[in-house]
């Protein structure tokens, strides 16, 4: 749905996605699901922004916000949930928002 307007890159896996950001230093936003096998979306942000502080972190779910959600947006940990079935154009104006690294 994006990749006609952004470079796209997926993983899937927590631990893949960290080596692609390890690998690729020009993303500027990461969209992780909240449910993954291995990790949860907010502990994989968690450790994500450890290392790459710079991204713009986004959460994408079909499950009702819960506390963990609500204290990393409260947080800064990430900028945004999106719930499932998300907008596409809501999305693009958020990336449109994104400054390029």
């Amino acid at each position: 749905m994006f990749e006609d307007r952004y470079e796209v890159i997926t993983a899937s896996s927590p631990n893949e996605a960290l080596a692609k950001l390890e690998s690729t230093p020009s993303i500027t936003a990461v969209f992780s699901d909240m449910k993954m096998p291995g990790m949860d979306g907010i502990s994989f942000v968690k450790r994500a922004k450890k290392q790459f502080d710079h991204i713009a972190y986004y959460i994408i779910t079909a499950f009702s916000f819960n506390t963990d959600i609500d204290r990393a947006i409260a947080d800064k940990l990430i900028k945004r949930v999106f719930p499932k079935p998300f907008d596409v154009p809501t999305i693009q104006e958020e990336l449109d928002g994104i400054p390029a690294f």
